[in-house]
Formats: structure tokens, sequence, C-alpha cells
């Protein structure tokens, strides 16, 4: 069974990772597509699906795309070992809440967007 290496980025860069198996990644997508609208999702480097844009520009999606292949290309990332699924607990709302499943994705460093081409406006 294959592995996949699995990012949400949020608007402003941030990002959160996590390994997952098949059925591991499909839950990821369906939760982060109905729970999270508005970040990006990628999977194995490459944006998940056409409507997983998170609303982030073209330029910025491939700007993340090229630096995930490389980190996947260099083999920063062991995709042996998967996020495993099992009793979990998070803190929020000010309660602690119990389930089965995976645990939360791994914060990861951000991606610093390219600054935009600013024109010098018109010649003179």
């Amino acid at each position: 069974m294959t592995n996949h290496y699995c990012v949400r980025i949020y608007p402003n860069g941030e990002a959160k990772h996590t390994i997952r198996d098949e059925e591991g990644l499909q839950s990821w997508l369906e939760y982060n597509r109905s729970a999270r609208p508005g970040n990006a999702l990628f999977v194995d480097g490459q944006l998940a699906g056409p409507e997983d844009t998170g609303g982030i520009s073209r330029e910025r999606l491939e700007h993340v795309a090229t630096i995930l292949q490389d980190e996947l290309a260099r083999g920063q990332w062991d995709l042996r070992q998967k996020d495993s699924k099992g009793p979990q607990a998070e803190f929020f709302g000010g309660t602690v809440h119990s389930y089965q499943g995976y645990r939360p994705e791994a914060t990861r460093d951000s991606f610093r967007w390219p600054e935009p081409e600013v024109s010098a406006g018109p010649s003179r």
C-alpha cells in the first residue's frame, strides 16, 4: 500500500502536514474539503484537485508545488512510515475530546510567498 505526503496550506503560507495511507488520504481530503475550505491541499507535491486551491493564487500554488516536489525528490520525508490511527485526545473549547482516528497534522515550515512584481509605473 502506498503512503502519501499530505500538506494543508493556509492563505498566509503556514502549513500542516501528515503522511497517510490510501484510506487515511481519503479521510484527510474529505475532512479538509468540508471543514477547512479556505486552505490549499497538496498530495505528493501536487495540488490535490482543482477545487483545492483555497483561493491562493496560481503563482503561489506553483511556488509551493516546486518546494514540495524538491523535498520529495531529495527524500526529505520518510513515506515508509504513515501516521497511525488509534485513540486520540485533543483539547479545544476548554474540553478534552477523545476519538478514534488519525492524530492531527504536524506543523511544518511555512512557505515564503514570492514577492509580487511591482511596476515602476509609467515612464516619462
